[in-house]
């Protein structure tokens, strides 16, 4: 319920002798009825009617006939920059089941390239990383398709992925693609990897959960990724 913090009218006189509309017009009848203790100064109701600002003493509901009149102050929202919502993913990620490595990726149509966006391991695979946009069967399953590309062996990732040497250097050996997607097309994806069979059908489920619950926070992250020439 909002204060009532309202008209400088006295006390027992009805709102439609004490505030006239500016020009002279009365108040409608259903803000007639003053209630008691009607004190001024206060605060100024919203003028978007056309009435005089009408004041109420503090600490008193409104009545329901013109508590609409005074307008709900918006939140100031801040939006967390894409780092940020990148980061909070790979911790979220990192505790439900652990991701030794952690990578996002952008896809960028309009150079056929893939960005990463957010890593990890900024030495090995820095933000300044791209990879061509493929064809081939990880592209038809996690682009195409839009779902979640599963290796739980070295042998299954070593195909698509050239850098698999790299990946074993780090202590990894098994790979899990998980692509976002705006609900037509695939925006880009979450690349973890970790020890190998690391990616249990529990722990694929859990992953593909936490993208799904981040996954406007995401998309919204990754249109504001740059696009470099």
């Amino acid at each position: 319920m909002i204060s009532r913090r309202a008209a400088g009218c006295p006390s027992g006189m009805p709102l439609n002798r004490c505030h006239p509309r500016e020009g002279g017009d009365p108040v409608p009848q259903a803000f007639a009825s003053c209630a008691p203790g009607l004190l001024d100064p206060g605060v100024a109701v919203a003028r978007q009617t056309g009435m005089t600002p009408l004041r109420f003493k503090e600490d008193t509901p409104l009545p329901p006939a013109i508590s609409f009149l005074i307008p709900t102050p918006r939140k100031s929202i801040m939006t967390a920059s894409p780092d940020t919502v990148f980061a909070a993913l790979h911790e979220a990620a990192r505790t439900a089941v652990g991701a030794r490595l952690f990578t996002v990726t952008v896809l960028d149509r309009k150079a056929g390239l893939s960005r990463r966006a957010y890593t990890s391991h900024p030495t090995d695979y820095p933000t300044s990383g791209t990879k061509p946009m493929r064809s081939d069967g990880w592209t038809d399953l996690v682009i195409g398709e839009q779902k979640s590309f599963v290796a739980n062996t070295t042998p299954e990732f070593a195909v698509y992925f050239s850098d698999h040497a790299l990946i074993n250097q780090l202590g990894c050996y098994s790979a899990m693609n998980i692509p976002v997607s705006d609900g037509e097309q695939v925006m880009g994806t979450v690349n973890i990897l970790d020890a190998e069979g690391h990616f249990t059908p529990e722990r694929v489920a859990k992953l593909e959960a936490l993208v799904e619950e981040h996954r406007a926070a995401l998309l919204e992250a990754m249109a504001r990724v740059p696009m470099e020439a």
